[in-house]
């Protein structure tokens, strides 16, 4: 390899390694050389900025973001949308969690239409692919968390080609969900609810199983991962605007234990956490500190 290389690497592996320890710094409350910023874009943002800076535009090297969030297929059962309805307007697709969720061009958010356990009897029945299937990491294709949001995204390159992409220029987040932000897209907000005090012990011996399927998804995660990532992003809506979805309590006794597994898990492997999660969720943050958790 000529000098010239060496450089080149040694320049693009130092842009990864600033950024992570501008990160680390700020986690751990030391003051960075500049505040680290990441964010995540609306598709039709992307689309105008496209128009304006081309068609080859990426917001996290254009405005030189410092870490990026990389999502594997998460989905229960991987395998292609099934399409169920097209039209100009709408599309309706049925995913790997077996929900039907119709998307309307222009609307901003997706309408969730059917779920695949519609009954608590289902919960016990209801089968999880490997966590660890190598399809999750390194094959393109279709999967709920990356495809459904304010776009249909289809066939999105593997997990460990986005990886790459951009490894030597920033921190990397690999990510994975907390088990309410899991369970409720296979069976509904509203049922999670209503079982959570109908049919408690039923949803929590689901809830467990889910909890086991995402911490080997995410020990695999990290696996696969090959020392490249630096943290995890933990996915987990437990909130609204004004309050908790559900009592402090219920989370402690049913949710706590799987999030703090995850967390020790990731920090075992020297990874960073952040959990993102939508709305007042202050009710919990003294147990999310007293769980080891980086950031919220």
């Amino acid at each position: 390899m000529s000098p010239e290389s060496d450089q080149a690497n040694n320049s693009q592996i130092s842009r990864s390694l600033i950024k992570t320890e501008r990160i680390r710094k700020a986690l751990s409350h030391e003051e960075p050389d500049r505040v680290p910023v990441g964010e995540f874009f609306w598709s039709g943002f992307l689309r105008r900025c496209r128009t304006k800076w081309g068609d080859d535009f990426d917001p996290y090297r254009h405005f030189d973001l410092d870490y990026v969030v990389i999502n594997p297929n998460m989905d229960p059962h991987i395998q292609p949308f099934e399409v169920i309805e097209q039209t100009d307007e709408d599309i309706v697709v049925k995913t790997g969690f077996g929900a039907t969720i119709r998307r309307r061009k222009d609307f901003p958010m997706p309408r969730y239409e059917t779920f695949s356990v519609n009954r608590p009897e289902e919960m016990a029945s209801f089968e999880f692919e490997s966590p660890s299937d190598s399809r999750r990491f390194h094959s393109a294709g279709d999967d709920q968390i990356n495809g459904v949001g304010d776009d249909l995204a289809r066939n999105i390159p593997s997990w460990d080609d986005r990886v790459n992409a951009y490894a030597n220029d920033f921190c990397l987040f690999g990510s994975v969900c907390e088990p309410f932000e899991y369970l409720w897209r296979i069976i509904g907000s509203e049922n999670a609810l209503i079982w959570m005090a109908t049919e408690a012990n039923s949803l929590t011996a689901f809830v467990d199983r889910i909890g086991d399927f995402l911490f080997d998804l995410a020990q695999a995660q990290i696996e696969a991962g090959k020392g490249r990532l630096a943290g995890m992003y933990i996915w987990g809506d437990v909130a609204y605007v004004k309050g908790m979805l559900f009592g402090r309590k219920r989370w402690n006794e049913v949710f706590k234990p799987h999030v703090k597994r995850l967390i020790d898990l990731c920090h075992a492997n020297n990874l960073m956490t952040i959990y993102h999660g939508c709305g007042n969720a202050s009710d919990i943050f003294e147990d999310l500190v007293e769980i080891g958790l980086d950031c919220y």
